[in-house]
């Protein structure tokens, strides 16, 4: 859940699969010029756009922070709740096929290994063997398809991974508004690629991103 706090009784809530779908929107957009579209076809848009599926169970019933009164925001809810959302992740996307799983298992193990956390945490060393295992399990098997063996090479999966995570970004900030402060500092890169990505102080809701990765000229969601 992303929550826009609007004043100290209103908030706009905003649910991480509306922010997944928009992240998919994205992907389908993505490809111009200078960033090519790796492939298989469809699979960025496709896995992108479920990336945060593993939701669904927490925002049917989500946890309220008893200090606002609204849902637990993505950023300040405890972060054991994360570890569950991204197993639960895995075992929705891996019914929409192994690539889409693969690509689901990976983002959240990066996200996993960004969290903060003490010195031994169990919790965390979980996930990440759980999420480790997987990655190799599902590579595996991908290799052993014909027509998927040209996409399995570590470089194809690490890209179509850092484009993932660079839509997700961009998402994120725009869901969370030009108000909010941005807490997670430059954009990430796409094969050594840097972004910039700033609030459009003469419009409402507007951010510009350079280099401008994309088919069309504008996005508006």
């Amino acid at each position: 859940m992303i929550v826009r706090n609007e004043n100290g009784e209103l908030a706009t809530c905003i649910s991480q699969l509306q922010h997944s779908r928009m992240t998919g929107e994205l992907a389908r957009v993505w490809g111009n010029g200078r960033f090519g579209i790796p492939g298989p076809d469809g699979l960025l848009s496709f896995a992108s756009g479920i990336h945060d599926i593993g939701w669904t169970e927490w925002e049917q019933n989500p946890h309220i922070n008893p200090g606002t009164g609204h849902p637990y925001d993505f950023l300040s809810m405890p972060k054991q709740d994360h570890f569950g959302i991204w197993e639960a992740g895995y075992r929705h996307s891996s019914g929409f096929g192994l690539f889409p799983a693969l690509l689901v298992l990976r983002h959240n193990g990066l996200l996993a290994g960004k969290q903060p956390c003490d010195v031994n945490d169990p919790e965390l060393d979980h996930f990440l063997a759980f999420s480790n295992g997987k990655i190799k399990e599902i590579t595996s098997q991908l290799q052993l398809e014909p027509a998927l063996q040209q996409y399995t090479s570590d470089e194809n999966i690490e890209r179509l991974s850092s484009i993932l995570l660079l839509l997700d970004y961009i998402s994120l900030i725009m869901c969370m508004g030009k108000e909010r402060p941005n807490p997670f500092g430059p954009p990430p890169t796409v094969k050594g690629t840097e972004f910039h990505m700033e609030a459009d102080q003469t419009n409402p809701e507007t951010f510009r991103l350079d280099p401008w990765p994309f088919g069309l000229k504008s996005f508006t969601w």
